[in-house]
């Protein structure tokens, strides 16, 4: 077994070292969500978007990014807004339909044709084509403050900031069990 340990920083041309996420397109490039902006590396070269050479965006930091399956990078800035990176083009997602402007993304992921989104102050977005459901306080949630979500099969894990774990299942909002035994109320990774 032969490994080889090799470290980019901002000798090497990395800008910075503050990454908050990474995702790899089927192209094969490797995106960086940074204090820096959006960074998409080759393996050789490293290729900055912020709002220096991207108008859309209104802050340099890109904290959360996901790559669906048809290739399509989702990212955002972790308070003003989400956007999406497809066919070479930047576009802001608006919400046509609506009526919040949904702000500080803590979680992106598109699973077959619905879109989650988790908000630290507005819970969690989940859009079906032109469905909205939001699941919320007034869904159940006892706050808004969406940390994370894990999704497997029918099953929506929701780590709400200081009251542990919900589960969404076919629509119905689930506080399980086993809260109880959870040391902290404050989950950060699910």
């Amino acid at each position: 077994l032969n490994l080889t340990n090799i470290t980019w920083n901002e000798d090497s041309g990395l800008p910075t070292q503050n990454i908050f996420d990474i995702q790899k397109t089927k192209e094969g490039f490797i995106w960086l969500a940074t204090d820096e902006g959006l960074i998409r590396f080759d393996g050789t070269n490293f290729k900055v978007f912020n709002r220096e050479n991207v108008p859309l965006f209104t802050r340099k930091f890109v904290t959360h990014l996901f790559v669906d399956n048809e290739n399509n990078i989702w990212l955002s800035d972790g308070i003003l807004g989400l956007f999406k990176f497809s066919n070479k083009k930047f576009s802001k997602v608006i919400f046509n339909n609506f009526k919040k402007d949904f702000r500080d993304i803590s979680g992106i992921k598109k699973i077959n044709d619905k879109l989650y989104i988790s908000s630290r102050s507005m819970g969690l977005l989940i859009i079906n084509g032109n469905k909205y459901t939001l699941i919320d306080t007034s869904y159940g949630l006892k706050s808004d403050r969406v940390n994370r979500f894990y999704i497997s099969g029918d099953s929506v894990f929701i780590s709400v900031l200081g009251d542990g774990i919900y589960l969404l299942y076919k629509n119905k909002l689930i506080k399980p069990e086993f809260n109880k035994y959870l040391s902290s109320r404050f989950i950060n990774v699910i």
